[in-house]
Formats: C-alpha cells, sequence, structure tokens
C-alpha cells in the first residue's frame, strides 16, 4: 500500500495541477466511480448528469479542458479508481500533502486541524439528526467531518467551494451550501449548531466590516434563538482594543449568553504562530448578571511539533474527553485540566489568562525553571568575562532547606503595591561596550547585546511589552530597544525575592499577553498577583528568598558536582 506522500508525488508528476485542482478533479472522479468512463469526454458526461451543481461543473470543465491530462487520464481514472486513495486518506491530509508536494497553495488557506472542531462535537454532542452551519466553510472539512448529515455553508472563493460541495456528496451529507458571503444568504433551514474560523486580519478603518468580531455578531444574529454557535478566532478578538470593536463585542452580550473559553496551543496551525482561542455561545438569550462563563484549558493539547505540523496523540483525544464530559457534569474536576468558572463582564477581557491565571498558585517547577534559566545566564556570563553584572553577592539565607510553595498562605496584590511601572527609553546600539541592551528575546535574561552606555538603574524586573510579557530581573544598568515595561521596587527586593516575583509573573502571562494583546504600562497597573502572606497579611519576602534560595543552592550544588571534579 502506498503511502500518503507516494500517493501525492505520483498524483502531482501525473497531472502537474495545482492542490486545488487536484482535489476537485480526485473527488469528481470518485462520483463517477460505477460509470465505466474511459475518457475525459465521458468523464464530463457523467458528471454533468451525476452533479447539477453550475460553479463545480464549470471548475470542472476548466480542468478537464488541460490538454495535458489527455495523456495521462486513463492512467489516472485506473489509479483513482484502483487503489482508492480516499478509502486509505483523509481529503484534507491528501490537500496538505499535495501543498508539500508542489510547494504551492493558491489559497495559502491556513486549516482548523480536525481535532479542534471534534473537540466542539463533543461538547455539544452533536448527532446524526442535527444541522450544522459554517459560515466560512473553506474546503468543508468542518461540515463534512461533523456528526450531522444535513450541512448548511457558505464560501465566497468558487474554487473552494467546489471542493467542498464534492467533498460533501463523497460524504454522504445533504449539502445546502451557497458560493456567496454568508451575509447575503438567507438559511434554508434553521440549525442547531454554528461553527465558524473567520478569515483573520482581513478588517480595516475603512472596511471594519471584515474584523473578526464583526463576523461573530452577524452569525449570531442570523442564528435561530436558543443555537449554539462556536467560533475559533485570535484571542485578541475577544479582548477590550480600540473604541469600535469593543462596543461590537460587549453589544453581543446584550443578546447572547457567552458559555465558554477555551485557549488553544499557539502552534495548531502549520504555517502559523497566533495566539487563538474558542468561544462558545447560545443565541438569543442576554448574558445578565449571573451567568457564568466556563473556562477549560486546552493550550497544553498533549500534541508534538513535527515538520508536517502539530500532530495529536492519544492524550490529545483523551483530554477532549474529559473536557466534553466535565463541559455536561459541573462538579467533575481533572488534575490535568484547569477548569473554571467566572462571571464576564463587558469590561472584562474574555480571555483565560484575565480570569485564571492569577487565581492560580504557580507550581514548583515554574520557581525551579526560572532559577535555572538564571543560573545559565549567570554561568555563562561568568564565563564570557562579564561577572560585573552581578553586583549583590549571592548571601544564603539562614534557613534554606527544601520548601513547598503551597504550604503557605497566599494572597493577592496589585502590582502597584509593590512597585512603580514605567517605561524605557528607546535606543540604539552605536558600539559595543559593557550595559546589556535589552530587546523582546526570551533567551539570556533578555540581553540581545551589549552597549557603551546605560538608560536605566539597575535592580528592577523588566516586562516586555511587544509579544507574550515575559518577565527578566536585570542586576545591572541597562539600555533597550523599546517595548520594555520597568517594575521598580517600593521595597528592599534582592535577587530572590525578585526572582520569586518573575517566576509568578511569567506563570501569569504565559496564557494573558501575546502580539495582539500586549503587556501595556496601563494593563500592568491594573494586574493582580498571587504572594505568600505572613501572619499579618502581609507580603512575605522572607519566605520568598528563602524559598528562591533552597532552589538556588541545590543547583549550586548540582553544578559544582557534575562539573567541578
Amino acid at each position: 500500500m502506498n503511502t500518503l506522500n507516494q500517493d501525492c508525488i505520483y498524483l502531482y508528476n501525473l497531472l502537474r495541477l495545482s492542490p486545488e485542482d487536484t482535489i476537485i478533479l480526485l473527488l469528481s472522479i470518485e462520483q463517477t466511480r460505477t460509470a465505466p468512463v474511459k475518457s475525459i469526454q465521458q468523464f464530463k458526461k457523467y458528471i454533468k448528469s451525476s452533479i447539477t451543481d453550475n460553479t463545480v461543473i464549470n471548475h470542472i470543465n476548466r480542468i478537464t479542458n488541460d490538454a495535458n491530462l489527455s495523456n495521462n487520464f486513463d492512467k489516472l481514472y485506473e489509479y483513482a479508481i484502483n487503489d482508492c486513495i480516499f478509502a486509505k486518506h483523509n481529503i484534507i491530509e491528501i490537500y496538505n500533502e499535495l501543498c508539500s508536494v508542489s510547494r504551492h497553495n493558491r489559497h495559502d488557506l491556513i486549516m482548523t486541524p480536525p481535532y479542534i472542531y471534534e473537540l466542539i462535537y463533543r461538547i455539544w454532542g452533536i448527532s446524526e439528526k442535527d444541522i450544522i452551519f459554517d459560515p466560512c466553510m473553506g474546503l468543508g472539512q468542518i461540515l463534512n467531518q461533523s456528526p450531522a448529515r444535513r450541512i448548511i455553508g457558505a464560501e465566497i472563493d468558487e474554487e473552494l467551494y467546489s471542493i467542498a460541495y464534492l467533498h460533501a456528496l463523497y460524504c454522504s451529507k445533504i449539502p445546502f451550501l451557497f458560493c456567496d458571503d454568508f451575509r447575503k444568504i438567507n438559511l434554508p433551514e434553521k440549525p442547531k449548531y454554528a461553527i465558524m474560523n473567520p478569515p483573520y486580519t482581513m478588517g480595516t478603518k475603512s472596511n471594519p466590516s471584515g474584523y473578526e468580531i464583526c463576523y461573530i455578531d452577524t452569525l449570531l444574529r442570523m442564528m435561530p434563538k436558543n443555537s449554539k454557535v462556536a467560533v475559533i478566532v485570535p484571542q485578541s478578538t475577544l479582548n477590550i482594543t480600540d473604541h469600535e470593536k469593543t462596543s461590537i463585542r460587549n453589544s453581543i452580550l446584550e443578546s447572547n449568553q457567552l458559555d465558554g473559553i477555551i485557549p488553544l496551543n499557539m502552534y495548531i496551525y502549520s504555517n502559523a504562530i497566533i495566539s487563538t482561542c474558542i468561544a462558545l455561545f447560545t443565541t438569543g438569550r442576554p448574558h445578565g448578571k449571573k451567568h457564568l462563563t466556563k473556562f477549560f484549558d486546552f493550550s497544553n493539547d498533549g500534541c508534538f511539533d513535527t515538520n508536517k505540523g502539530h500532530i495529536p496523540t492519544a492524550e490529545t483525544y483523551d483530554l477532549i474527553e474529559k473536557i466534553g464530559y466535565a463541559w455536561n457534569n459541573t462538579d467533575i474536576t481533572y488534575d490535568d485540566i484547569t477548569i473554571e468558572s467566572h462571571h464576564v463582564e463587558p469590561t472584562h477581557d474574555w480571555s483565560f489568562g484575565y480570569f485564571v491565571s492569577q487565581n492560580q498558585i504557580p507550581p514548583q517547577e515554574i520557581f525551579e525553571k526560572t532559577v535555572n534559566d538564571y543560573l545559565l545566564f549567570y554561568v555563562s556570563s561568568i564565563l564570557n568575562n562579564r561577572s560585573y553584572l552581578f553586583k549583590q553577592a549571592h548571601s544564603s539565607t539562614k534557613n534554606n532547606r527544601k520548601k513547598s510553595s503551597q504550604n503557605i498562605r497566599w494572597d493577592k496584590f496589585n502590582l502597584t503595591e509593590l512597585f512603580d511601572i514605567e517605561g524605557t527609553p528607546r535606543s540604539k546600539v552605536t558600539s559595543e561596550g559593557v550595559y546589556p541592551y535589552l530587546s523582546s528575546t526570551v533567551k539570556n535574561n533578555g540581553h540581545n547585546t551589549y552597549c557603551d552606555f546605560f538608560t536605566n538603574e539597575p535592580n528592577c524586573i523588566c516586562v516586555e511589552s511587544a509579544i507574550n510579557g515575559f518577565s527578566t530581573y536585570q542586576e545591572y544598568p541597562f539600555a533597550a530597544m523599546g517595548h520594555i515595561e520597568r517594575l521598580i521596587p517600593k521595597f528592599n527586593m534582592t535577587r530572590c525575592s525578585a526572582l520569586f516575583i518573575v517566576a509568578v509573573l511569567n506563570h501569569y502571562h504565559s496564557n494573558k499577553y501575546h502580539y495582539g494583546y500586549k503587556a501595556s504600562q496601563t494593563r500592568l497597573r491594573n494586574e493582580s498577583i498571587l504572594l505568600p502572606v505572613d501572619n499579618h497579611g502581609n507580603y512575605n519576602l522572607g519566605y520568598m528568598e528563602s524559598f528562591i534560595d533552597s532552589i538556588w543552592s541545590r543547583q549550586k550544588v548540582k553544578i559544582n558536582n557534575e562539573f567541578m571534579r
């Protein structure tokens, strides 16, 4: 049996068509499986008799009119019928492999991995009798791989529409598909469910209808009352941004319930890195003052990353089963999934990080990773003759035995109680020197290079505000290229207490900030973090220092034992 890659190499070498054209042709041949087709002319005849959709027929005619196909058609037909490539492989896999082989994707498509919408199906419990609607169906994979037999879809691109239509026939669906902008169609039936992955970043101030939030608003208005809607969008779509988008976002809650937010892994799309989430709604019900929105963390989805993309594993499907069960059974909890419920107001960001992260005590491994990363930077700097960066000697606390971050009371503090929050002057490096030059990198403690001047005083925590809010501790005077916010302590901050707070911040920020939602000074000033407290309810600096020092000392012993023999 040929592998998928071998099948696609064969097809590409035989046809030399685009992946889109090849898929249309293969699906068309599949419709004539029982017919004695021996030529392109017979093929067209049988296709026209079995398919009544003019858009699809026009595309098949365009493909088969290619003179180069005539010489290879019998070979192609025999291969498609006898080897039955569709019986062995999923159409989306075939399409992806063809794109890889031919180095060509005419539409530059970014397709949603099947396990993402399988999660949605599991939450809703969709059955064969249900009707599902996809207003931006693309290749139709969400509709055609759903349990529902009756599907409604819209796709404005004729070529993609043709693939989706033929795929629906192949999957024995009852299709009501439109080659049009979904905002211009009338639904032929009343679907109970809708899933949408709209085009990303298509809106502008001159064309606000292209914003993702406008697509969501239109879809919710189209759907019947009490129907279920899921959208897969960048997290920034659901956060407070500019006035126009925020007003649309907030008006949604006046007529619809926000049932849930599920953050997804940033690498679910093989050709893009983006912070996305699933938002689930019930239409026609005002959100109200007491409705609780569910927050399920699916960012650690059990997949592994290869050059073929973000590949699901058995663990992935186990998590899908657990989330689906917990969604419909509110008393269920799991150790490997964060599940919380919160009331969402229009003034809130609709994100997992906004509601959930700041209520969690970071696990032990977060603190250990922070210390390990800093020790790696520390040792590397000393070996490269930069020991001057560490002006304060690391003095061990009196009680540095192994401690647990869980066996102590924690409380919430606003960052402004602990720090003054200021920006950093933007500067450019003109010549090399001794002062660190900070950028948005997460490596080498944020140091991009070294320059001959400084613009910021030492002993502060820096939060980069360009990408994901990554925090570092800076012991030495430094300069920065911009997008670096400083947390200047109002207390006597040592290296150990700083690294403790850095660990807490990075734990909180990992699910909160991203390229479309930056860690600005305004947001940082409104941010609260959990810290250990003493018997009087004050943040416990002594405990923080002792806790980090215990990790530091253990790792230092390990370094000495392994490398200083």
